[in-house]
Order: C-alpha cells, then sequence, then structure tokens
C-alpha cells in the first residue's frame, strides 16, 4: 500500500465511526422510545405520529448536529493537514529542482573548466624554441645576443613544451637584469620578441581565471579556490615568475594583475624567485596565507620603516 492510499485510508476511517455513532445513536434513541412506550400496530392517528417524531427529533437532532459539527471541525483538520503536507511537497520539490538546477550549472562550468584545462595544456606542448647561435662561451655560460645586448645564460639548446617556458624564464630574468630600475620596460622588450610565441599563452591563462572568476561573481556558493589550486598547480615556479614579470608590464597590469592577487596565485613560489623590485609592485594577498612571505613581508615593512626613522 503506497502513501497515497494510506492518506485515502486515514481520511475516510473517522467519518466511517461518526457514520456508527450516528446509528448508534439512532438505535439508542428507538430502544428508548419503545422501551418506555411499547411496540404497538402502525397508528392510524396523526397525533402518535406526530408524537414519536417530536421524540425522535428532539432527542436526535442536537445530537446529530453535534456530531455534524464534530465531522465538519474533522473535516477542516484533515484539509488543513493535506494542505500542510502540499505545501512541504511543494517546497520539497522546489529545493530538489533548486538543487539539480545548481548541479547541472556546476557540471556544465566543469565541463568548460577541463576542456579549457586541455586546451591550456595544448598550447604549452605546442611552444618550442630554437637555440641562440653562441657568441661566446665564459666560464662555462653562454654569452648569446639577445636584442640589444649580451645576456648570460646557463644552457642553450633547443626546447620544446614545459621546457620552453623555463627557458624564456631564464632569457627574461637574464635580459631584465641589464636595468634594475626599467624591468618593465626591459620586459616589454622581451614580449615583443617572443609575442608570436607566448601571447597566446598568457592570454588563455587570463581567459581560464576570468572564466573562474565570472562564475564566483555569479554564484555566492560556487568554491572558486579548488578549481584555482587545481589550475595553479600545473605551472612550474618559472612559468609563475614569468608571469609575476608579464602583470607588471603594461601589458598585463591593467586587468591580469588583480586577477592573480584575487586568487593568492604567488602563495606557494618561493621567496627568491622574485626580486625585491618586483614583489614591491604587488598587493600582499597576491601571496595568500603563506607564513614565509607574511614573515618576509613584515621584516622588509619594519626595515623600511627603520631606514625611515633614521633619515
Amino acid at each position: 500500500m503506497n502513501s497515497q492510499d494510506e492518506q485515502v485510508k486515514e481520511i475516510k476511517s473517522p467519518f466511517k465511526r461518526y457514520i456508527i455513532i450516528a446509528g448508534i445513536m439512532i438505535l439508542i434513541v428507538l430502544i428508548l422510545y419503545f422501551s418506555k412506550f411499547g411496540f404497538y400496530k402502525l397508528s392510524s392517528n396523526q397525533g402518535d405520529w406526530g408524537t414519536f417524531g417530536d421524540f425522535v427529533g428532539g432527542s436526535l437532532n442536537p445530537l446529530l448536529a453535534f456530531l455534524s459539527l464534530i465531522a465538519l471541525l474533522t473535516t477542516i483538520k484533515i484539509q488543513t493537514q493535506e494542505l500542510s503536507e502540499t505545501r512541504k511537497e511543494i517546497r520539497a520539490s522546489s529545493r530538489a529542482l533548486q538543487d539539480q538546477s545548481e548541479s547541472a550549472k556546476l557540471q556544465i562550468f566543469e565541463n568548460t573548466f577541463f576542456k579549457m584545462i586541455d586546451v591550456h595544456n595544448s598550447i604549452v606542448l605546442n611552444l618550442s624554441l630554437k637555440k641562440f647561435n653562441v657568441s661566446k662561451y665564459v666560464d662555462n655560460k653562454f654569452m648569446v645576443k639577445f636584442i640589444d645586448n649580451f645576456i648570460e645564460l646557463e644552457r642553450n639548446e633547443d626546447s620544446k613544451d614545459r621546457d620552453t617556458i623555463r627557458q624564456l624564464h631564464d632569457i627574461c630574468k637574464s635580459y631584465t637584469k641589464l636595468n634594475l630600475f626599467s624591468k618593465e620596460a626591459q620586459y616589454e622588450k622581451f614580449y615583443n620578441y617572443y609575442e608570436d610565441k607566448i601571447s597566446n599563452y598568457y592570454g588563455f591563462i587570463y581567459q581560464i581565471l576570468k572564466f573562474i572568476k565570472d562564475e564566483e561573481d555569479n554564484n555566492q556558493d560556487f568554491k572558486s579556490k579548488k578549481y584555482v589550486y587545481l589550475f595553479r598547480s600545473l605551472f612550474s615556479k618559472s612559468e609563475l615568475t614569468l608571469l609575476a614579470y608579464h602583470c607588471l608590464s603594461k601589458i598585463g597590469r591593467k586587468k591580469f594583475k588583480s586577477l592573480l592577487e584575487h586568487f593568492e596565485f604567488f602563495e606557494h613560489l618561493p621567496i627568491k624567485y622574485l626580486d625585491d623590485n618586483l614583489i614591491s609592485k604587488f598587493d600582499k594577498n597576491i601571496f595568500g596565507k603563506s607564513d614565509k612571505w607574511k614573515k618576509y613581508l613584515e621584516n622588509k615593512q619594519n626595515k623600511f620603516k627603520d631606514e625611515y626613522a633614521t633619515t
């Protein structure tokens, strides 16, 4: 027996009792009447029937009226319970539909997110870089001509996929080191030189982070950090450092930099990979809740206060 059948049975049950009670009342009244006045043949006298009717009506009408009132109140109570159950079912159905809708939205987001991750990996796998024609070889290091100067490299060889990023990082770091006070300008020269290779790489990283941020803005219950952490885990330390340079140039500082800061993207990047000139340009949020970064930044701030106090 299903729940609907049980509800029908519960509704019918009290009314069966009321019918039985009404029958018993009628029977009791008839028994009282006949036990008092005895059983006679059907009278042809209207007065006898009037007396009998008055007795039965006067006895049963109040009782049956009271019983009808009880039945009416029972009906109202049952209808109230049914309405309450209906409202509960509607709320439950609404919650279920909402949960299904949220689940469907999350599934659509995740499908798109992981497809974007695949595209990002494909972009990285297609990266490549040819080695420089060596100009000098001094102290086990390669001195190569790059743009408008010579730079020093630990290695000089053809590179592919993620190894290309490491080589680009080494080139960028060596080239920007030539001018400590104009790293942004030096980086922009570096970017222009390799734009055909890395513009798509940077652009798609930005699109993935923007995609996560848009979902976060549109859904208060969305847990963006787990997707950011998953994406960030794909980056080597060299990639994160190269991102730091990129986001401080005019190319990336307008929108890209704020996304990295919002998602605490450099939380696990070792301090030695960024010099003070780069670190000072970022909001401290980019280093997240890392105790090492927190201690380092506090020491730098205290040192600056001490130097300012002595001047």
